[in-house]
Formats: structure tokens, C-alpha cells, sequence
């Protein structure tokens, strides 16, 4: 169910208001953290899958590669969805 918008609530210039700018601003910051976050697990993968192929006197018992593997795509998934709730914020403010 859809609610009405309080019309008196909004600038009369139909320019977004503080409220709406803050949780523009908000959401920005969050999808820049995420994305710095993602960048990140990409480099330790990207790193850990170098340091497997050279050859090495040391055994690695555990691989740490698939909880990487899935904070990767966790991160991938939050970063899509939160990107497009900015874009519908961005829209909504200018509609």
C-alpha cells in the first residue's frame, strides 16, 4: 500500500528538502564504503591466488579463498542493491 506524500512538508520550489539530501548524502557514503570494501577482498583474492602458484616450502592447511569468495559476492550484491536505491533516492528528488 502506497502512503501520500505530505505535500506541505516540501519546498515550494520542488527542490528535495534537508531530510532528503542527508539520506542522499548518507546512502553515497555507505556504496563508497562498500565499494572500497570490495576492492579490497578483490586484492587479498588476487593476492592469495598468486602466492598459491609460486612454489613454496610452506603448507597451507586451511584455504582462506572461500570466505573471501563469499564476502566478495555478499559485497557484489550490496553494492548493486544500495546503488539502486540511490538512483530511485536521486530520482525521487527530482520527480
Amino acid at each position: 500500500m502506497q502512503e501520500k506524500r505530505d505535500k506541505s512538508t516540501e519546498p515550494a520550489d520542488g527542490r528535495p528538502d534537508a531530510s532528503h539530501r542527508s539520506v542522499v548524502a548518507d546512502l553515497t557514503s555507505l556504496v563508497g564504503r562498500v565499494q572500497a570494501s570490495l576492492a579490497l577482498v578483490e586484492m587479498t583474492i588476487a593476492r592469495e591466488a598468486a602466492a598459491a602458484e609460486e612454489p613454496a616450502d610452506v603448507f597451507v592447511l586451511d584455504d582462506l579463498t572461500l570466505p573471501y569468495e563469499k564476502a566478495h559476492a555478499a559485497l557484489k550484491m550490496s553494492d548493486e542493491r544500495l546503488t539502486a536505491a540511490l538512483h530511485f533516492l536521486r530520482n525521487a528528488g527530482t520527480a
